[in-house]
């Protein structure tokens, strides 16, 4: 009886262009969200709580650890492991492998845009992109983007869009568009004064206000009868801490400066996230969307000047394969989701690389990456949501998440990639070492702790946690039980001679020729 309720509420709502959204947050602490921190002062987050509040919320939702791994595997719908476990710089190229020597996503692999043309939808990619630029390939519009106003790499001053990487002390500009009309290249009609800064905002353009009113415009100039596709991937809240005073002086009475600018960024991105499901509405596209969000790790407390986040009550953060570094705040809305799920909870296990499957499967289109068996790169590891989302189903396709790194120590980058861990609910199990092994208090930094980031070794054994019970790691059962160690250990081993890891070679001087030359002081593609 409950597929053929299903099958009559899919067939009445395809009646209709069905929109799909994917909305990736940037470096988002698990108790930075409200529906984790209810009553909380310092997190004002009540757009994304009434999205979540009549969604679905995705509680047990994981991603990689970092930022450019966690977005190779949603345009792909592959497990880091599978495609990029490193976040390294896009100027790298290695010209002896066209296909895979290259930072970000290999060549041949399809991205879920391409495959969303296949089938009628208009497609657009507004944010952060960190998943390539070697090539035009590379770009969002050669994977399957119709337009695109995106920066390149990790991250970028807010207020003038400055690169943190200089090509020979010259500074170099990380914005690039591609328009209705085809034309790519540096976005130069944007205020890129070197003078703007977060002391000095008046007359500037803070950059996720230029992504927002991007994504306003697209549905704007959108034609509902038309399927959408929309990938928002805005700045915040990822370092350099910067928000316009606006937003700042909201939260004056908290007083560590990170915790504060770091609040205030939240806020900033929870009005955009309101400005856009208004638009939606307003345009008569709600009934028909589904919008899933998720952040692409967990929030970083290391000890540095760009760390703001809380993940408590979890384990670590940002850099680690502990819960607060891989367990993200995600969840479904729009008017899709049939009106019985909405106000729900999932529990079973959800990944970020999930996104590609599903909206093939909302789509109708075949989500198997031919292209990329043909050159012998990895096939997706992408599961169907929809009919979990939908209830359908009551429990999750996914069965097991692997976690992976590049090595099994820190510093991670450049290191081989590893599976360092395999979650099979209620089991948890964890290999080597991990960083940021602490746990934080509600209110963090206070005056008993402060941001700090230490290694935690685990036993010859490996770390084993029964994370349902324990969700917060902190009891190791690795040598109560010796026949779970076993058996996922020898999972481990098995995943791990199925991973991706090509020589990416190193820095390419063409990459800031390209640059400094034809893209006139913009980071752009610098090889064919």
């Amino acid at each position: 009886m409950l597929s053929l309720v299903f099958f009559v509420f899919f067939s009445l709502h395809t009646a209709s262009a069905v929109h799909l959204i994917q909305f990736l947050i940037d470096d988002y602490g698990w108790f930075n969200a409200g529906w984790h921190s209810p009553g909380n002062p310092e997190v004002l987050t009540p757009n994304m709580d009434s999205l979540v509040a009549d969604g679905v919320e995705l509680d047990r939702a994981y991603a990689f650890k970092y930022c450019s791994p966690s977005r190779c595997a949603l345009q792909s719908g592959r497990n880091p492991i599978h495609v990029n476990v490193l976040n390294d710089d896009m100027t790298i190229h290695n010209p002896k492998d066209p296909i895979g020597g290259w930072a970000g996503l290999a060549r041949n692999f399809t991205g879920i845009a391409s495959k969303l043309k296949t089938v009628g939808f208009k497609t657009h990619q507004v944010g952060k992109w960190d998943a390539g630029m070697g090539s035009p390939d590379h770009t969002p519009h050669g994977r399957g983007y119709d337009t695109s106003l995106i920066y390149f790499m990790h991250e970028n001053f807010y207020w003038n869009s400055q690169s943190y990487i200089d090509c020979n002390t010259e500074p170099m500009v990380d914005l690039w568009e591609h328009n209705e009309n085809g034309t790519q290249g540096g976005a130069r009609t944007l205020n890129q004064s070197w003078s703007c800064s977060q002391a000095a905002q008046r007359n500037c353009s803070y950059v996720d206000d230029i992504f927002l009113q991007s994504v306003l415009d697209i549905i704007a100039a959108h034609d509902p009868a038309t399927p959408l596709f929309l990938s928002w991937t805005p700045h915040g809240v990822h370092s350099p801490l910067e928000v316009p005073d606006t937003y700042l002086n909201k939260f004056s009475f908290i007083s560590d400066e990170r915790r504060r600018f770091y609040a205030a960024m939240v806020n900033h991105l929870d009005d955009m996230v309101g400005k856009v499901a208004y638009a939606l509405k307003e345009k008569g596209m709600w009934d028909d969307l589904l919008w899933l969000a998720s952040a692409d790790n967990g929030g970083p407390i290391y000890n540095n000047g760009s760390a703001g986040a809380n993940n408590y009550p979890l384990r670590g953060g940002k850099g680690s394969n502990f819960e607060g570094g891989v367990r993200v705040n995600s969840w479904a809305a729009g008017g899709l989701l049939p009106a019985s799920q909405r106000g729900k909870k999932v529990t079973g296990m959800v990944a970020l690389w999930d996104y590609y499957a599903t909206f093939c499967a909302l789509a109708g289109v075949d989500p198997q990456d031919e292209r990329a068996a043909l050159a012998s790169l990895p096939p997706i590891d992408s599961f169907n949501l929809w009919p979990l989302l939908s209830g359908e189903n009551s429990t999750s396709p996914r069965l097991e998440i692997a976690l992976g790194s590049s090595g099994l120590v820190a510093p991670w980058d450049g290191l081989p990639a590893v599976v360092q861990g395999l979650i099979q609910l209620p089991w948890k199990y964890l290999i080597g070492d991990l960083n940021n092994n602490i746990w934080q208090s509600p209110i963090y930094p206070n005056e008993t702790t402060h941001w700090q980031d230490t290694t935690f070794s685990c036993p010859p054994q490996g770390c084993l946690f029964h994370v349902v019970n324990d969700p917060n790691e902190y009891v190791d059962v690795s040598e109560a039980n010796p026949d779970v160690v076993a058996k996922m250990r020898a999972r481990i081993l098995e995943l791990q001679k199925t991973v991706y890891d090509p020589d990416r070679g190193g820095d390419d001087g063409a990459a800031c020729a390209a640059g400094t030359g034809a893209w006139r002081g913009f980071w752009g593609p610098f090889a064919q």
